[in-house]
């Protein structure tokens, strides 16, 4: 991803052909001919939301499922706790009639 910019595109086109448990293999094949790291080429190349997805991206299933719970996993812990009046008096707020 060196040099002039990054044909997104392409980074796009890659990432969606790889099936996630065969995204290590892909990390280290990046590592190994070119010498680089590519999540830090990635967070060095791109932004924003993108590189947020691009990054999910990298993830086995087994590591995605374990980063979604980890974000997840709070919410869940809150929405636990609430009585039923509190879900139901939060869920007018989010969709009002």
């Amino acid at each position: 991803m060196k040099g002039l910019g990054t044909d997104e595109k392409a980074l796009i086109e890659v990432l969606v052909e790889v099936h996630p448990d065969d995204m290590p293999a892909l990390i280290q094949t990046y590592t190994t001919k070119i010498d680089r790291d590519l999540k830090k080429d990635i967070d060095g190349e791109i932004g924003g939301h993108f590189r947020d997805v691009a990054r999910l991206m990298l993830l086995s299933n087994a590591e995605l499922d374990a980063t979604l719970v980890h974000k997840v996993g709070a919410c869940l812990l809150l929405l636990c706790s609430f009585s039923l009046c509190d879900l139901i008096s939060l869920l007018h707020v989010v969709y009002p009639l």
